[in-house]
């Protein structure tokens, strides 16, 4: 009837926008029994869509010593597809304490990226373009590895990194905000050390210790 409130009208079997941000807006319209418009409405505001959750997020370090350097895998499992131009973010822990971006590489090395990769970083954040194949949502990725990164100075858990993909706009499409730290073990020291100047029984002098950080 005229004047009706419907607030229970569900639709099903329609996918949302693989990007984040606020939709377009949306045309709402009613029409008699020989599709003639009787009532509409056509700006619906529209409504917020929030970046898909990363699933099977993983930072693994070939060399867990504190200062050192070696290959990083970073896994993730994406929701939405990665267009060609798209993004793949990751930022590391930073601080006197963090890791330490130099000469950044990238490559997926048992393919389950097919695309080329650009690298280029900003700040803490490692950017990883597709430059000419899509990623598909859904995809399980367990070997994007990246070279010319440092370890933090010292031993214990890091702190947590992010894991973000874009479209070639570079609006956010998936993330995970809180991937888990990885643990960072004491650096070996070399070339130790310890000489004494006086080396007879209950005598005493300079000792000498040798060491390098």
């Amino acid at each position: 009837a005229g004047g009706t409130l419907v607030n229970d009208l569900v639709l099903t079997g329609i996918t949302n926008p693989p990007v984040t941000g606020t939709t377009a807006v949306f045309g709402i319209e009613t029409q008699n029994a020989t599709n003639v418009k009787m009532d509409e409405k056509t700006n619906v505001t529209g409504v917020g869509i929030t970046a898909g959750a990363l699933a099977n997020t993983l930072i693994s370090l070939a060399n867990s010593a504190a200062g050192g350097s070696g290959n990083i895998t970073v896994s993730f499992q994406t929701v939405n597809q990665i267009p060609v131009g798209g993004d793949i973010e990751i930022t590391f822990p930073g601080g006197a304490d963090g890791f330490v971006l130099g000469a950044v590489g990238a490559s997926s090395t048992g393919g389950d990226i097919t695309s080329t990769l650009g690298v280029t970083k900003s700040g803490q954040t490692v950017i990883i373009n597709l430059d000419n194949a899509v990623l598909a949502g859904g995809t399980l990725v367990n070997d994007l590895v990246l070279t010319g990164i440092t370890n933090p100075p010292v031993s214990g858990t890091s702190g947590t990194f992010v894991i973000e993909t874009q479209n070639a706009t570079n609006v956010k499409m998936d993330e995970k905000t809180d991937v888990t730290g990885v643990g960072i073990t004491a650096g070996a020291l070399t070339n130790t050390g310890v000489s004494l100047a006086n080396a007879t029984a209950g005598g005493s002098g300079n000792i000498t210790v040798s060491f390098q950080t």
